[in-house]
């Protein structure tokens, strides 16, 4: 796999964080340092299937097309929870990012099931 695609998958969660930071929360707006000081841990939590991903699929030696599939399956749970929660849902205590890591796991595995089904059944 490319590495600059790979690189890519891996700055989703770096946008998502800073556009979740960058709005109002609570009345007032996060600081710059307030940013910075939960990045890490932040980023950590949000960029770990794509990491536990990476590891399976290396280790596993899936194909790049089945590769794609899973770290496509990964970030599609983590753009629509992001969405679901500015939008729809109230998330105020955090509470709903417990379904993350579960939700991207079944979408990465499901996507990457899809894939190599298709591949080898093609119609």
């Amino acid at each position: 796999m490319k590495s600059w695609a790979l690189a890519s998958y891996f700055v989703v969660p770096a946008l998502v964080y800073t556009a979740n930071g960058i709005q109002n929360h609570g009345g007032h707006s996060s600081t710059a340092s307030e940013l910075l000081q939960f990045f890490i841990p932040n980023y950590l939590f949000f960029a770990a299937p794509l990491a536990a991903w990476a590891v399976l699929s290396k280790a596993l030696k899936l194909s790049t097309s089945v590769s794609h599939a899973g770290y496509m399956g990964a970030t599609l749970a983590l753009i629509s929870l992001f969405t679901l929660f500015e939008c729809c849902v109230d998330n105020s205590n955090a509470m709903g990012w417990l379904y993350y890591w579960p939700f991207a796991i079944v979408l990465a595995v499901s996507c990457a099931i899809y894939k190599q089904h298709s591949t080898r059944h093609p119609k």
